[in-house]
């Protein structure tokens, strides 16, 4: 390392024309004790964010009047026709925000039970699911407030029961042609967030050892492989210089020829030099 240090405070030297011959200046005897120990502790890392949306739900349980229970459970055409009478009885809904959990026959209370086959009442539960901005309201108490309001109303006043009978009369399996409904209960709504779309991506930090141990010796190679580059690179710049310093210059002693005398000529047996 000495010889390395030595080197390179000759060639400074000759760069800025100062003599290499003369008295040397004092060199440091040790590196500068404050070097940096190690790599970054942690390393910028790409982690995803995803927007995320509110989204309302509340449960509704309705009763309706003169409906066979097993058809209406068996078909997916009058399920679809009552999750239509729903949104078109409120507002800011559609029939994709309708689920149905359940469909149960009440029991007919001058019998023991009654066969589901038969035409009675039966008992629909549903969630109302809203996207929060996908409706008129800023808030999904606002929301709930309206949704929830207007159905009740509509089964309260008989317009669900006209817009049910309108709707399976236009549909290919009409069995709510006489069905009428005066009943409903809602449940107080819930309220979360989900994330969706695409996600985005920003820079977070992780720290690991056994990052560091590979920034360290990244550090190592570089340095290695720089500093014989960087000697090498200045020896091709000034190295006549350099010979001269160490005495390698135009010496005639170096250009002798091994054998032979100093005109070249080749020597015999018995000549003396």
């Amino acid at each position: 390392m000495q010889f390395f240090l030595t080197l390179f405070a000759l060639v400074i030297a000759m760069i800025n024309g100062q003599d290499p011959t003369g008295a040397p200046t004092t060199m440091p005897s040790s590196l500068p004790t404050s070097l940096p120990s190690s790599a970054p502790t942690s390393i910028p890392t790409m982690s995803p964010t995803f927007s995320t949306v509110v989204v309302m739900q509340f449960g509704a349980s309705q009763v309706l009047h003169n409906v066979s229970t097993d058809e209406f459970k068996d078909s997916d055409v009058a399920q679809s026709t009552f999750q239509q009478a729903v949104a078109d009885s409120t507002v800011d809904i559609t029939a994709d925000d309708v689920s149905i959990l359940s469909i149960t026959a009440i029991t007919n209370t001058s019998l023991r039970r009654r066969l589901d086959d038969e035409m009675g009442d039966c008992n629909v539960v549903y969630n109302i699911t809203l996207i929060v901005s996908n409706t008129n309201y800023t808030t999904p108490e606002l929301a709930y407030d309206a949704v929830s309001t207007a159905l009740v109303a509509s089964v309260d006043d008989g317009d669900f029961t006209n817009t049910l009978q309108n709707l399976s009369d236009a549909s290919t399996d009409p069995i709510f042609a006489d069905t009428t409904t005066d009943v409903i209960e809602v449940t107080q709504p819930t309220v979360y967030e989900v994330a969706t779309g695409t996600p985005t991506y920003s820079p977070t930090h992780k720290s690991n050892g056994s990052d560091d141990d590979d920034d360290s010796l990244a550090l190592g190679l570089g340095l290695g492989l720089g500093i014989p580059i960087l000697l090498l690179i200045i020896f091709c710049w000034k190295g006549d210089e350099i010979k001269e310093c160490f005495g390698c210059g135009d010496d005639s002693s170096l250009t002798k020829p091994l054998y032979g005398d100093n005109g070249g000529n080749p020597m015999h047996k018995g000549d003396k030099l």
